[in-house]
């Protein structure tokens, strides 16, 4: 969650905080993630993809969720990997 919060603030976007929920329930949280990004898309977000942690070797079942709405709702996300590579720190002027 760390890549994107920092990719979120360094893009100026927002991004699903499930750990707000208190207890801590994956399957209500995966629900909650599933309406904020229909709404985002539906509210004509652009919406990006930061790819995947190479340095972990587990996937989130949040990321599996997301990409599955996101092709169910025909949305193209754009690309971004991080953390960004020295080309795309320039373009984000930092």
């Amino acid at each position: 969650m760390n890549r994107v919060r920092n990719a979120a603030k360094a893009l100026g976007a927002s991004y699903y905080c499930a750990w707000r929920i208190e207890p801590f329930d994956a399957q209500r949280a995966l629900r909650r993630n599933e309406a904020w990004i229909r709404r985002k898309v539906r509210e004509e977000y652009l919406i990006y993809d930061i790819g995947i942690d190479l340095a972990r070797d587990y996937r989130s079942p949040f990321y599996a969720m997301e990409r599955r709405v996101l092709r169910e709702m025909g949305v193209e996300p754009v690309p971004i990997y991080w953390p960004p590579s020295d080309s795309l720190r320039l373009f984000l002027g930092h």
